[in-house]
């Protein structure tokens, strides 16, 4: 009974903020800090909407009734989600033509890619079926399909078949290769293809820029691109989380010809090390060659 009724008042929701006229005065409200977070992060979005960087990027997002980048986008805009990083992400945007988006999940670093620069070609990972089909909706509704290839692969550094953990929820953000799932979260497993980038791409295939956000393998993704680290040095976003493989990442970053930054609400922060917040409030850094060093 009380989980009709919740579903029920879900779907009153939905149908009350389908209009127009209700949604944007309550949009308004949000990006003037006049509803707090739990009710603006409870309100479903499900409407095709622009989002506006402020670096000049603007591209269409696809959003599902319960996506909780889509809420946080629209509600509050692109300057309260990830905001420290999706401003330097943009920047180096603009200067890249082949980007690699690694855990893309909806795709919205995907779609800053292609709408920073018009001859930019993209390869985005996303294991999980209902996400990536939610991300093809957006690359499409923005034209970007033939730039922005879509692959299901999840990345490490061997080939096969792996067993992929996709939490419970309809659109989550910790799927990963973690067997009990990310921090014991529950949920099921999928079989997914399992590629490294150096044996997917080609040598001729030179990439610029790369995010990676695969909660607690980036190390595997980073032995996995060996030869595209040494032969083509590209600028590279990567989350680690305070408790990720935090040593074994500075083991690799220590051999490579990169800067590390971490990405903060001030800007970039050069540090030695990923040992970066223990908050876990912000978990992105940078590691960026001495020659791509302007694109900043």
């Amino acid at each position: 009974m009380r989980a009709h009724l919740i579903d029920a008042g879900r779907l009153a929701v939905r149908l009350a903020l389908r209009p127009e006229a209700v949604r944007r005065p309550l949009q308004a409200a949000s990006r003037r800090g006049y509803l707090p977070g739990w009710l603006w992060g409870r309100l479903p979005v499900e409407r095709p909407f622009p989002v506006e960087l402020p670096c000049g990027v603007r591209f269409l997002y696809q959003p599902s009734a319960y996506d909780g980048i889509a809420r946080h986008l629209y509600w509050k805009g692109a300057g309260f989600w990830e905001a420290e990083t999706l401003g330097v992400f943009c920047r180096l945007a603009r200067h890249a033509r082949r980007v690699l988006d690694i855990g893309a999940n909806t795709g919205t670093y995907a779609l800053i890619a292609c709408a920073a620069h018009p001859d930019t070609r993209v390869t985005a990972f996303e294991p999980v079926p209902r996400i990536r089909e939610q991300a093809a909706h957006s690359i499409a509704l923005n034209g970007f399909g033939a730039r922005c290839e879509l692959r299901s692969d999840a990345v490490s550094d061997s080939c096969g078949t792996a067993r992929f953990h996709v939490p419970a929820g309809g659109v989550p953000t910790s799927s990963s290769l973690h067997e009990g799932g990310f921090r014991g979260l529950s949920g099921e497993h999928i079989e997914v293809p399992l590629t490294t980038i150096d044996a997917l791409l080609a040598p001729d295939d030179r990439v610029d820029l790369v995010k990676i956000d695969v909660e607690g393998f980036e190390d595997a993704v980073l032995r996995g691109m060996a030869r595209v680290l040494r032969d083509h040095r590209p600028a590279i976003v990567l989350e680690c989380n305070a408790d990720g493989p935090i040593a074994a990442l500075d083991a690799i970053v220590a051999q490579l010809p990169h800067r590390l930054y971490h990405l903060r609400p001030e800007g970039p922060i050069q540090v030695e090390g990923f040992a970066g917040d223990a908050s876990d409030e912000h978990r992105n850094f940078l590691l960026l060659p001495e020659e791509k060093g302007g694109w900043l």
